[in-house]
């Protein structure tokens, strides 16, 4: 479900007890709720709602780098919010975090004659 083919997605986790940590969600992530919804039986993204995504994207990222250890189901509570940050990363705006990526740049061309 990544807009405008965009595998990253630049997420704020507003933590319950008053933290705040930026995470950057790949496509790793992505298969991982692909993975679970077909173990869990859960709904589809479509049917789950961007709230649901977002959060379990927000929780298999911060899981990934060791941030966040606890299982899905206790970030319910954990995290206070999530904030999808992509459009606000991809413009250039607000990136504590890291670079961002122009999904539009084209890869530059290889020269076979120079190679």
């Amino acid at each position: 479900m990544a807009e405008s083919g965009i595998t990253r997605k630049y997420l704020r986790v507003y933590f319950a007890d008053g933290r705040e940590v930026d995470v950057v969600s790949i496509y790793a992530d992505q298969l991982q709720y692909e993975k679970t919804v077909k173990i869990k039986q859960w709904p589809s993204i479509s049917d789950a709602g961007i709230a649901t995504w977002n959060g379990f994207l927000a929780w298999s990222a911060l899981k990934r780098k060791g941030t966040y250890t606890e299982p899905y189901e206790k970030s319910v509570t954990d995290f206070a919010a999530v904030e999808d940050m992509t459009d606000v990363a991809t413009n250039g705006k607000a990136r504590p975090w890291g670079e961002s990526v122009d999904p539009t740049q084209t890869a530059p061309s290889v020269d076979s004659s120079s190679a």
